[in-house]
């Protein structure tokens, strides 16, 4: 009797194994953020199927390792003295190790329980998309003409990338703000051409937020928060100046170094007092030197004209 039970247990725990590596193996990132609306329903609700008939196929082989167990264990408490101690011995063989037969269950049940999580997120998910869709179709469908402008404009104007470069911020928004921000259509619209725009640590620092029109001007403020902060941006700038070497012989690297932090840093700073001074700092004697040898070669040039 328990050779048949431990080769029906042998079997379920092999197949509850296999499974639970399928399990695992599940692409359970979301859809990319740049498809279309309906592509993204559409690969939700694959994954969402493809979860689903997961979940089915662990219940069922959970439940018959866990009915194998409790019939073993009955066939066991029927047994008497030296027979009975063999049973628990070989019964003992089976569970306790790491891949077994208690440990087995406990874990796909752990995974079923994950798996029932993603399950029902991307349930919601298109839903809300839906959703979002049927909240931007009547504005479109009043003034199609108006909107397919809006459209073609809005392609004819180049969308500068954003990785997350500080000193860069505000050349991506001023860039931004003419190509989208301040064209008249929808927020999921603009929230979608952001998302296309931001790379690497700009895209990071957003992920997360679900692409809903309410979450446009949310996003668009934890970008402002994390990256284009006044006084750190400043403060960046302020280093990179300072950090110039003040006695390089090649002092035409050194102004132009000077001249292209500063282009930067005067859309930052409105008062140059105290910036003033450290940068007086910077030129000491040696700029005159510099002058000099310039003017120098600039007259032997010219009497060799």
């Amino acid at each position: 009797m328990s050779n048949t039970i431990i080769k029906g247990a042998q079997r379920a725990k092999r197949k509850l194994a296999d499974l639970l590596d399928e399990a695992k193996a599940v692409n359970l990132t979301p859809p990319d953020q740049h498809l279309s609306v309906d592509k993204k329903q559409q690969q939700f609700e694959l994954k969402r199927r493809t979860i689903e008939e997961k979940i089915r196929r662990l219940k069922v082989y959970v439940g018959i390792l866990g009915s194998i167990n409790e019939k073993w264990l009955k066939y066991i408490q029927k047994q008497k003295n030296a027979q009975k101690r063999k049973e628990e011995d070989r019964y003992a063989d089976m569970v306790d190790d790491n891949k077994g037969l208690l440990n087995l269950i406990n874990d796909d049940q752990e995974a079923i329980i994950s798996l029932e999580v993603y399950k029902d997120e991307f349930e919601l998910v298109p839903q809300r998309l839906q959703q979002s869709k049927i909240n931007i179709e009547p504005s479109q469908l009043k003034e199609p003409s108006q909107m397919f402008q809006q459209t073609v404009n809005l392609t004819q104007l180049p969308l500068l990338t954003f990785s997350g470069d500080q000193k860069l911020w505000r050349e991506f928004c001023s860039s931004f703000d003419a190509a989208v921000h301040l064209q008249k259509i929808p927020d999921i619209q603009k929230l979608n051409y952001l998302i296309l725009c931001l790379k690497e640590n700009a895209l990071q620092a957003v992920k997360g937020y679900d692409i809903a029109p309410e979450n446009y001007d949310v996003i668009r403020k934890v970008l402002v928060k994390k990256i284009g902060n006044l006084s750190t941006i400043k403060k960046l700038l302020y280093n990179e100046l300072y950090s110039i070497k003040g006695h390089d012989r090649e002092w035409k690297t050194t102004v132009e170094s000077m001249e292209r932090i500063l282009d930067n840093w005067k859309q930052w700073v409105s008062v140059w007092s105290i910036q003033a001074s450290k940068l007086l700092s910077k030129v000491d004697y040696q700029f005159g030197y510099w002058a000099k040898s310039t003017n120098k070669k600039r007259t032997r040039n010219s009497v060799g004209r």
